[in-house]
């Protein structure tokens, strides 16, 4: 298979109006709802999985540089596909590609409520993510 890359310019110009080292994200696709977290820290996108208060599964795709990613990604390809719970079909195939780019185009930012607990630690410290559980 050829290397195509795929570049997430809208997820990239996103992370450009805040520059936040972590950005909360949700999706839905093939009837399954999802999270997405990007996290510059260590360069990658952590897909979860939701269900019944809980997740079920995840996994990880690291990014090249400048918000780009390999969409034959060796190994991964059928990680990507049990995830997301793809049944095989010989006349529509799978492609990485057109998966990338429809959650480009459609995730949903995740809005962050501030309740007074969270207005309070942010008086004493900055946090990126008011709702993150902090140990």
């Amino acid at each position: 298979m050829n290397n195509i890359l795929f570049k997430f310019c809208r997820l990239k110009r996103e992370w450009q109006k805040d520059r936040l080292n972590t950005i909360f994200m949700d999706f839905d696709y093939n009837n399954i709802e999802f999270t997405v977290i990007y996290s510059t820290h260590e360069n990658s996108l952590l897909l979860l999985k939701k269900g019944a208060k809980q997740i079920q599964a995840e996994l990880i795709m690291p990014l090249l540089d400048d918000f780009t990613i390999n969409t034959y990604l060796d190994g991964l390809y059928h990680d990507i596909v049990h995830f997301l719970e793809i049944e095989y079909d010989p006349n529509n195939k799978f492609k990485p590609f057109n998966f990338f780019k429809a959650f480009d185009d459609n995730f949903k930012l995740r809005s962050h409520a501030l309740t007074p607990e969270v207005i309070y630690l942010n008086k004493t410290r900055k946090l990126e993510d008011p709702d993150a559980i902090f140990y």
